[in-house]
């Protein structure tokens, strides 16, 4: 982690600033998943900043991811799906398609882990379908695994067969 941030910091220093920002998006989510959540969010501030300042779309993307895992862990639903939906609205602005679909699949699974079966089934909808026009054969994969859990949660739809047949 301190390697890492000597890195984002020397890079910082020689106006490498899309490097800045992959060393941050790094550092941010390590942080986040090692429990570190004040420095996780300290991070993800800079990359907002990095995002707004020198324009690199995706460092917005990787903030808001970061806040979306702080605020999820700490119990903060609401916030956390937030963060989830400006995560998604990043990656369309970056024309980050894959991650855009892979994103709004994940808020898809978020919705359905506390009930929200419709807004859950139309952003796991919303994702497969993103993935399946840009043909990312992995998004779709994940898109039909979260659409297998929506079911298993809320309950079959004959709807659902035809993007559920090959994962059965």
């Amino acid at each position: 982690t301190e390697r890492l941030a000597q890195t984002r910091d020397e890079a910082a220093v020689l106006g490498l600033h899309d490097e800045e920002a992959r060393c941050s998006a790094v550092l941010a989510a390590r942080l986040a998943f090692a429990g570190r959540f004040g420095e996780a969010e300290t991070e993800a501030a800079r990359l907002l900043s990095l995002a707004e300042k020198r324009n690199i779309s995706a460092a917005a993307l990787d903030a808001w991811q970061t806040l979306a895992i702080v605020r999820q862990t700490q119990g903060a639903v609401t916030s956390a799906l937030e963060a989830r939906r400006n995560a998604v609205k990043a990656a369309r602005a970056a024309g980050l398609k894959e991650r855009e679909a892979m994103l709004m699949t994940n808020l898809g699974f978020a919705l359905t882990s506390i009930g929200a079966r419709q807004e859950a089934r139309g952003a796991i909808e919303t994702g497969l379908s993103l993935a399946d026009a840009i043909g990312s054969h992995g998004a779709v994969r994940h898109a039909q695994m979260n659409l297998l859990g929506w079911a298993a949660t809320f309950g079959n739809d004959k709807q659902l067969e035809a993007h559920l047949a090959e994962v059965r």
